[in-house]
C-alpha cells in the first residue's frame, strides 16, 4: 500500500513512517527472537520486564543494535555477472541477499525492505539499489552502507552475455539497441552513485572481463 491508503481508518503510510522512525518493528522482532530462544514459562511478565529494561536503558539495548547487519550495496552494469556473484555470496554463513534490481517499488518501500532485512544476518548484500543520487541520499539517512561493490566489465562483454542469455528466455526482444539503452542508463544514473561512494572510500571494484567461473571464485574470497 502507498502513503495515503487507509485500513480500518488508519493511514498506512503514516503508520509505516511512525514505526520505522521509532524502531518499533526492530524492537518487536528482537523480543520475538528472545522469546523463541529463552522460552520463558511466563512470556507476558518476561516481555513486560524486558520492555521496562529497554525503556530504562533509553531504547533498544546497544547489543541488540549491534545485531543489525552491515549493508553492502552491489551496483554493476547489466550483463556483468551480478546474479552469479550473489549466488556464491549467498552460500556464506551469516550472509543474506536482497535483490532490488528489478523491483518497481518506490525508493521508500525499498529502503523499508532493507531495514527489515537487516535482522538475523551478519551482512546484507543489496543488489541494484540505490540507482540514483536521490535514492542514495534517502538511504544514507536511514542506514549508511559499509561497502559498495562494483563489478566492472567491458560493454562488449556485457552485450555478448546478455544476447546469449536472451536465447534461453522469453520476454521483450533483446538486441544491441535495447542493451545499449540499459548500459547508458547505468552510466547516467548509477555511476554518479558509485562516484559518491568512491569519495567515501568504500568502493571495491571487481573485474569480470574474464569468465563467470573466475567471478564466482572472487566472490568466494570476499
Amino acid at each position: 500500500m502507498q502513503n495515503g491508503e487507509a485500513l480500518n481508518g488508519i493511514d498506512i503510510g503514516h503508520a509505516k513512517e511512525y514505526l520505522s522512525k521509532h524502531g518499533i518493528h526492530i524492537l518487536f522482532e528482537q523480543l520475538a527472537r528472545e522469546l523463541i530462544q529463552t522460552t520463558p514459562d511466563k512470556p507476558l511478565p518476561y516481555l513486560l520486564d524486558r520492555l521496562e529494561q529497554i525503556h530504562n536503558d533509553g531504547g533498544i539495548a546497544p547489543e541488540e543494535k549491534e545485531d543489525l547487519a552491515e549493508v553492502h550495496v552491489l551496483l554493476s552494469p547489466p550483463g556483468s555477472g551480478t546474479s552469479s556473484f550473489c549466488d556464491e555470496l549467498a552460500k556464506k554463513e551469516g550472509v543474506s541477499i536482497l535483490n532490488l534490481s528489478k523491483s518497481k517499488d518506490s525508493d521508500e518501500d525499498k529502503i523499508e525492505r532493507i531495514l527489515d532485512s537487516r535482522v538475523g544476518c551478519r551482512i546484507l548484500y543489496v543488489d541494484g539499489f540505490p540507482r540514483t543520487m536521490k535514492a542514495a541520499i534517502k538511504l544514507n539517512k536511514q542506514v549508511k552502507p559499509t561497502r559498495c561493490i562494483q563489478i566492472t566489465c567491458p560493454p562488449r562483454v556485457c552485450e555478448t552475455r546478455l544476447l546469449r542469455q536472451a536465447q534461453f528466455k522469453s520476454g521483450p526482444p533483446v538486441n544491441s539497441d535495447t542493451i545499449g539503452k540499459r548500459l547508458k542508463e547505468f552510466n547516467t544514473s548509477m555511476l554518479p552513485v558509485i562516484s559518491l561512494y568512491d569519495a567515501l572510500e568504500i568502493v571495491q571494484h571487481i573485474d569480470n572481463s574474464g569468465s563467470l567461473e573466475d567471478l564466482v571464485a572472487k566472490a568466494a574470497d570476499i
